[in-house]
């Protein structure tokens, strides 16, 4: 018999899977009809939910937060979803101090960021796979972590879905996606002023404020502002921003409401690229580095960037079963980065000459997704179905000149020339076209109150297009299956399986120019939440195994691309959000991660560590509410994170084959004395310095020492 095609295969295993979820629903719709039949109708009940009921989008009052949307698109309570998935409220990042993204995921499992100190670039890696571009915002596609700084205080709140997740969002890297939700208007009126002054001259002004403007409160706004100027702890560099988000909200009637998202955002920044391996992780002649050293040039070197982009949500529900939702975005970004590199003299160890690199990226994207969910249900069922189709139209551009001459440069004794010769430098002008559509289908199956089956179909098309190519077409099947059993005691036990894929530019160099396969993802997951009944905690454990195929390497004899590599993640992960005692909140999390490359045409690739992921991260956080201190509310918190040794990568000297391990100490003082509330967060509190990640003979620092206090005004 021939064997059917892998893809047709999958198709139909995918079809039958969500046919059989459809079958049983159909079962059971059908009992229960029956049932009905023989039953003496009730009287209709109604009740009015409250406003203060926890949204999947909305905010949430304290660091718990029990529904999402990120891991289905559908308003589900995290217990139900059959997939590991961290929420960091709003409220949690305020507390530990977190000013980034990255930050603000610190204190959960899976996520660690190798970009260390670089206020000009955020990078991460999920479950051992780095994301370049796995960021979404309020659910649609926003680009990769380059130049993709977001500014905390305007989310509501910070999502992270682990593992292969093209089912929901398309193209994606294996290790999944995280999702950001804007600050919308609030149901209650909201205004708060904020100043912020802390070391490295930090000086900040922020902005937070929501009514209603009209009698009816049929229509309401939200403005979220920032504005700060400030240096940081490397010589000649800053790090300030300026961010402004409106969004307004109308209802027009009971079953229809719009969204309007907006934000503008400015940073001056400064690319500061790592120090040499000699004299940061291992010792120098002449000594070790000053942590400040800086060894580009101070009135050129930059990563300043500055993006927008207005967009819209409309849910409308035409009944009680049946909904539809359509949110579209435009969003643009510019960033130029001017940054140099250096190469050091092995003989003395502190001169050492540097070449520059002048880009400028412009991007100008187009996102927009649309579904319709139809829910059902019977004595013994609940149902929820959505179809919807997605797509993406991004256009780029990118002005570069690399090899400029840099002066040399003494690496202990930086003297700054400001000459920069371009006239021998290489030049190039490209741009870039992508289109994708997407459609997809999922059903949610909630049966006896016990049972919940998830499985979800996606195909998706990519056409992409760069200066100097044929157009790259690429399509992929992608798929998804998980089951939850509830007990009565909140112990939720769920599997899943899920894939992923992520288109690869270019071909594979030999004369017929054979286009690159994407890569491809699929991970196997099983877990456990536990959510004590009438509790406010969470528990979550999980293991899984999430491998990448269609990995890239080149045939040193030929230098022709070869796709038959492969990295395998196997790991476990723990997290709580509890409070053992009133007034007593705790956040831990655990991640192990056993990351290696498991097949490569380069046989001393098998089986190597993949660089710059830890294999254990632990982190602890604690916060008191010690109560009455004269007329106003004191709250003590302290955080603890540890992040093991990592592989480094293409190191000259075996002795920098890792990072060592390194714990750090967060802590925060909160003294609130209605309408003030006033907070000295401290990260890295004992000033200790450490590299986040070394690689080519460079190392970069890790986040040192931020001591900033905030004096807040509320009415």
């Amino acid at each position: 018999m021939q064997k059917l095609p892998p893809q047709l295969h999958r198709l139909g295993l995918y079809i039958s899977c969500i046919m059989a979820n459809a079958g049983l629903f159909s079962v059971v719709h059908a009992a229960d009809h029956q049932e009905s039949s023989n039953e003496t109708a009730l009287p209709t009940i109604t009740i009015n939910a409250s406003s203060d009921v926890e949204k999947g989008a909305g905010p949430v009052k304290g660091y718990i937060a029990k529904r999402s949307t990120t891991g289905t698109k559908t308003d589900t309570p995290i217990l139900e979803t059959p997939q590991s998935l961290t929420v960091v409220t709003q409220d949690q990042i305020q507390a530990t101090g977190a000013r980034t993204v990255v930050e603000a995921l610190g204190y959960s499992a899976g996520l660690f960021n190798p970009t260390g100190f670089n206020p000009a670039n955020e990078t991460f890696t999920i479950r051992g796979f780095t994301q370049y571009g796995g960021m979404l915002r309020d659910g649609l596609y926003d680009g990769g972590a380059w130049g993709n700084r977001q500014e905390s205080y305007g989310l509501e709140r910070v999502e992270f879905l682990k593992g292969a997740a093209s089912v929901l969002y398309g193209k994606l890297s294996p290790g999944g996606a995280i999702n950001t939700i804007s600050k919308r208007p609030t149901d209650e009126p909201l205004h708060e002023v904020k100043l912020e002054l802390g070391n490295d001259n930090h000086r900040q002004f922020d902005l937070d404020v929501s009514d209603a403007l009209n009698a009816d409160e049929t229509l309401k706004y939200r403005l979220t502002a920032v504005a700060r100027q400030s240096d940081t702890p490397v010589d000649y560099t800053a790090n300030d921003r300026y961010y402004l988000a409106p969004a307004i909200y109308w209802t027009p009637d009971d079953n229809t409401s719009l969204t309007l998202l907006g934000n503008y955002q400015e940073n001056k920044l400064t690319f500061i690229n790592g120090l040499p391996v000699e004299g940061t992780l291992l010792p120098n002649k002449n000594g070790q580095l000053r942590k400040s050293t800086f060894l580009g040039e101070p009135d050129w070197s930059t990563g300043d960037d500055e993006k927008g982009s207005i967009g819209y949500l409309v849910e409308h529900q035409f009944s009680d079963q049946l909904k539809l939702e359509h949110k579209l975005r435009y969003s643009y970004s510019k960033v130029h980065w001017r940054y140099s590199s250096i190469n050091l003299d092995a003989t003395d160890q502190r001169s050492a000459t540097r070449s520059g690199y002048d880009r400028f990226d412009k991007v100008h994207r187009l996102v927009a997704d649309t579904f319709l969910e139809w829910k059902t249900s019977g004595a013994r069922f609940e149902n929820t179905l959505i179809t919807g189709v997605d797509w993406l139209r991004e256009n780029g551009s990118m002005p570069a000149n690399w090899d400029l001459k840099l002066t040399p440069i003494d690496i202990f004794n930086p003297q700054y020339s400001g000459m920069i010769d371009y006239s021998n430098s290489q030049a190039d002008y490209s741009t870039d076209q992508t289109k994708t559509l997407g459609v997809y289908a999922q059903n949610q199956l909630k049966l006896d109150n016990h049972w919940v089956v998830l499985t979800g179909l996606r195909q998706d098309w990519v056409d992409s297009k760069a200066t100097g190519s044929a157009d790259d077409k690429d399509d992929a099947l992608t798929g998804r299956a998980g089951l939850v059993y509830l007990l009565d005691n909140g112990v939720a036990p769920y599997i899943s399986f899920s894939q992923s894929f992520e288109p690869v530019s270019g071909d594979d160099g030999s004369p017929a120019q054979r286009k690159l396969e994407p890569t491809e993802g699929e991970q196997y997951e099983a877990g456990l939440r536990y959510q004590p009944l009438g509790s406010n905690n969470l528990y979550s454990f999980a293991l899984y195994q999430l491998t990448q195929t269609n990995v890239s390497s080149t045939d040193p004899a030929t230098q022709i691309v070869r796709q038959i590599g492969e990295v395998r993640s196997r790991g476990a992960e723990l997290e709580a959000k509890f409070s053992p005692l009133p007034d007593v909140n705790l956040i831990a999390a655990y991640s192990y991660i056993d990351a290696k490359t498991t097949q490569s045409l380069i046989a001393a690739e098998i089986n190597q560590r993949t660089a710059n992921v830890p294999r254990q991260q632990a982190s602890l956080w604690a916060d008191y509410q010690i109560g009455q201190l004269g007329n106003g509310q004191l709250k003590l918190g302290l955080g603890m994170r540890y992040i093991g040794e990592q592989a480094n990568e293409s190191m000259k000297d075996a002795r920098a084959n890792s990072t060592p391990d390194v714990t750090l100490l967060d802590a925060l003082i909160n003294y609130e004395v209605q309408p003030f509330n006033l907070s000295l967060n401290m990260v890295n509190l004992t000033g200790k310095t450490y590299y986040s990640q070394c690689s080519y003979n460079n190392c970069q620092l890790g986040n040192l020492r931020t001591v900033i206090g905030t004096l807040a005004y509320r009415w």
